[in-house]
């Protein structure tokens, strides 16, 4: 099955969609879900069972960034010792 964005086109059609292959958010999630789908589904017409449950993959359960690089300098060479230093954010 598919969403066809030329014929549905509501929050409602992309909602009843995820509650069929077993996604269930709130009115806020399914809110930044929506445009985030309606902007993806620009792209692709046709958005088919298999695209949607690979964007809510890609675009909604992606961890939570819990650090980040802050600076990396490294030594390396034939003589003496290599290091490398890490700085996390």
């Amino acid at each position: 099955m598919s969403l066809d964005m030329k014929r549905d086109r509501g929050r409602h059609a992309l909602k009843t969609r995820l509650l069929e292959l077993g996604y269930e958010f709130g009115d806020k999630e399914l809110g930044d879900i929506f445009w985030r789908f309606k902007a993806a589904a620009e792209r692709k017409k046709n958005m088919t069972d298999v695209d949607l449950i690979a964007w809510i993959s890609d675009e909604i359960f992606q961890p939570k960034i819990v650090w980040s690089l802050g600076d990396l300098q490294v030594t390396c060479g034939t003589l003496g010792l290599s290091t490398a230093t890490v700085k996390t954010c």
